[in-house]
């Protein structure tokens, strides 16, 4: 049987916006945050190589406008990858310049709060600290974002940013469908958030930068088919040669179960 999921990809380039550029305004008052870190590490330092998994919901408290739109502007160290409501929206690309902001636009469709009767729409990030210092222990990692709501039919938004009114919850260890919407995190913890004078000494503001394009999704999530892998009685063995099909066998289930039979027998003999 096929399974189904959903997917904003591909992505499409536009120019930016001034609703871009007010947006980011906004976000250089974002504060940097991160996820509480072990010993010997402490925040914002963390180990090299390793990914964080971080969730904020935004709840619709007002039932007479629905969110229609989200427009995100966000930079990772190192870099990261995207999802709203469990959507993949931007892939993991280690090649992003974590001083040039990121920046993108999609259509969204609120889930129902089951416990509080509100829609709500959950934005979740896999962050990755690549090795950006020779200095291990001293390997800075952190998230800064703004996101913008706006509502169908209507003039009027909301816009977040990381720190002051938008509060992210961050974990270590992901659990199989972290991203998923309906996903419990009440026993994950509140991240980190940075003072200017911390935040300003890692990534010097005067190097960071405003996005240099938009990435647009143009409608809601697809459906996109995943087929299955085909099991087949039968497995191919390959023993090398210049041509696969000169130089592989066919074994059934039978030849394998004799030929199991026959190593164990030979094992007992020379035992």
């Amino acid at each position: 049987m096929n399974s189904t999921c959903q997917t904003y990809l591909p992505l499409s380039e536009s120019p930016v916006t001034p609703e871009h550029k007010s947006l980011f305004q906004a976000y250089q008052r974002a504060s940097w945050i991160w996820t509480p870190e072990v010993g010997p590490y402490v925040a914002p330092y963390a180990p090299t190589g390793e990914q964080r998994g971080f969730r904020w919901t935004y709840v619709n408290t007002v039932p007479t406008r629905t969110p229609s739109k989200a427009t995100i502007i966000m930079a990772v160290d190192n870099y990261f990858a995207l999802y709203i409501n469990g959507v993949i929206v931007h892939p993991a690309d280690p090649d992003n310049d974590l001083w040039t902001a990121q920046a993108l636009t999609v259509p969204i469709q609120p889930s129902i709060d089951k416990s509080i009767g509100d829609e709500k729409v959950v934005f979740s990030v896999r962050a990755v600290n690549a090795r950006d210092t020779p200095h291990v222990m001293q390997n800075p990692a952190g998230i800064v974002a703004a996101i913008k709501i706006s509502f169908d039919g209507s003039k009027d938004n909301e816009t977040f940013i990381t720190g002051p009114n938008m509060k992210w919850k961050g974990e270590a260890l992901l659990e199989p469908g972290w991203v998923e919407v309906d996903f419990d995190d009440s026993n994950w913890q509140d991240a980190v958030v940075f003072s200017p004078q911390l935040a300003n000494a890692i990534w010097d503001p005067h190097r960071r930068r405003g996005p240099t394009k938009v990435l647009v999704g143009a409608s809601l999530p697809r459906p996109s088919t995943i087929l299955p892998v085909p099991i087949t009685p039968s497995v191919p063995v390959h023993i090398g040669g210049p041509r696969w099909s000169d130089w592989t066998i066919t074994l059934g289930l039978k030849e394998i179960a004799g030929i199991l039979i026959g190593l164990v027998f030979v094992a007992f003999v020379f035992a």
